[in-house]
């Protein structure tokens, strides 16, 4: 049994001086302070309620779970997040709401994390796209075993004290992986 990724992406449309944005913005920073398995594992509990308060937001979204080559899926997906952050405010569109949030990890494969993920994410594909799957699946977040994770991120883009991405940004080119979450 190879490595696995995992990936999850919302757009949560969350207006310029909405109280939540300031609280996504807290929670990325301590969880890019904490280095100590222990400390990652409280990171990653405070994003999940971060997140999980802001789930009323989420309009797009998309996860995906790969088995194998997660090294590569987890390197690519870095990358094209680490290129948009050299985005100039223009590249979001004019006026924009929509704060982009992307959890990426990288996972020991026979560990108890990913097994963790996996029985998370194995849910009917007819609810795939669900708020409530997504709302399962950053819960799960919490209870992963940080000595299992071989590299982990968490990207808000735009930083949410800057505007957001414009809905047409988003439904443009090189977006259109992101699906209509539903319930």
């Amino acid at each position: 049994m190879g490595d696995l990724f995992f990936g999850l992406q919302l757009a949560l449309d969350l207006p310029h001086d909405s109280l939540l944005r300031p609280q996504l913005a807290t929670a990325l920073g301590e969880l890019r302070q904490s280095d100590a398995a222990d400390r990652q594992r409280a990171g990653w509990r405070r994003t999940a309620e971060a997140l999980l308060a802001s789930a009323r937001a989420a309009r797009m979204g998309t996860w995906d779970l790969i088995r194998g080559n997660a090294e590569v899926e987890y390197r690519q997906w870095v990358d094209e997040l680490e290129a948009m952050a050299g985005w100039q405010g223009a590249d979001f569109g004019q006026d924009g709401t929509y704060v982009l949030s992307t959890i990426v990890m990288h996972v020991q494969g026979g560990s108890n994390s990913d097994r963790t993920l996996g029985d998370c994410c194995d849910i009917p594909e007819a609810q795939w796209l669900t708020r409530g799957t997504y709302a399962r699946l950053l819960g799960a977040l919490p209870r992963l075993n940080c000595t299992n994770i071989i590299g982990s991120a968490w990207y808000l883009a735009p930083h949410p004290e800057c505007a957001g991405f414009s809905a047409e940004v988003l439904a443009g080119d090189g977006f259109s992986y992101l699906q209509a979450v539903r319930g």
